[in-house]
């Protein structure tokens, strides 16, 4: 049995709350999901597709997003402390009191073309 990758197959007749600990969802595709207060948490995510979700509310903590895709997807009020590898574009995200922590925050400003010593 193959693992389930592609959530928007999933059948979900009525509101869940979804919550992912310590699992492997790498190459998963919640592409266009609603995942309002989804909850993802010591977890490998990589290569996810997040575009276009709604993730307002996640949290989405102690996870590894590297090379996940995160394009007009909803981050409002998410949740990313202790979070690293993640490439997230301000300019293309709603990032409004999204929390972050230091040192993977400063990966939100490789959008900008600045440079940091």
């Amino acid at each position: 049995m193959g693992i389930f990758r592609d959530w928007r197959k999933a059948s979900i007749p009525f509101s869940l709350e979804i919550e992912f600990d310590n699992c492997n969802l790498s190459n998963a595709i919640f592409l266009g999901l609603n995942l309002q207060h989804v909850r993802i948490t010591n977890c490998l995510a990589k290569e996810v597709n997040f575009e276009e979700a709604n993730l307002n509310n996640a949290k989405l903590t102690n996870t590894d997003f590297a090379d996940a895709r995160f394009q007009n997807t909803n981050l409002m009020k998410a949740d990313f402390r202790e979070a690293k590898n993640y490439q997230i574009d301000f300019r293309y995200n709603k990032i409004k009191q999204a929390k972050f922590s230091l040192p993977e925050a400063v990966a939100l400003l490789k959008g900008l073309e600045i440079v940091l010593d």
